[in-house]
């Protein structure tokens, strides 16, 4: 999901020397038109480390790419109003979309991980290389967390969201980190 650190988290990744990711390949409306043309990209992606220079120089263990659209850096200064009448649903909706995603995917080798846990828990960037099967390596990035300090403070009508989440299953979103 987009803001959800994974720019950050692809930067550690592609950190290591045996991984190679490409960053947002799906960006460009005309690369997701059709099954067909995501398809072709992906395979150009994973063939690059075969018939270009742009590999790294140790094997690669791991290919991959970000799928989301690029963020400005504008939003370290922005607090959104909350559109209350839309909070719930779209919330709902969300979580019906991770579940979706995560039934298609059942079948398929995967890891489920959170920003807050990377965050919180330096083993869990250890947990994705032995997933990967990569060798163990200390995880790098460049880029830095733009918005600080508690969620209360980054939206600006958070008693209202407060309010409409209390008694919720979507109370726990309003924990403070």
């Amino acid at each position: 999901m987009q803001r959800s650190g994974s720019g950050w988290f692809e930067t550690l990744l592609n950190s290591h020397i045996n991984v190679s990711s490409h960053g947002e390949i799906f960006g460009a409306k005309s690369r997701r038109t059709n099954a067909s043309v995501i398809v072709d990209i992906m395979d150009k992606v994973f063939n690059l480390d075969w018939v270009s220079s742009s590999s790294k120089n140790e094997c690669s263990a791991a290919i991959g790419f970000k799928w989301m659209l690029n963020q400005a850096e504008v939003l370290a200064k922005y607090k959104p109003v909350v559109n209350m009448s839309l909070l719930t649903p779209n919330l709902r909706h969300a979580q019906r979309k991770a579940n979706r995603a995560m039934e298609c995917f059942k079948s398929t080798r995967h890891i489920l991980l959170y920003y807050e846990d990377v965050v919180q828990n330096q083993t869990k960037l250890a947990d994705v290389q032995e997933f990967l099967g990569l060798p163990q390596r200390e995880l790098k990035s460049g880029q830095v967390k733009i918005h600080n300090g508690p969620l209360s403070q980054q939206i600006e009508n958070w008693d209202e969201v407060q309010k409409k989440l209390k008694g919720t299953p979507y109370e726990t979103y309003l924990k403070e980190d």
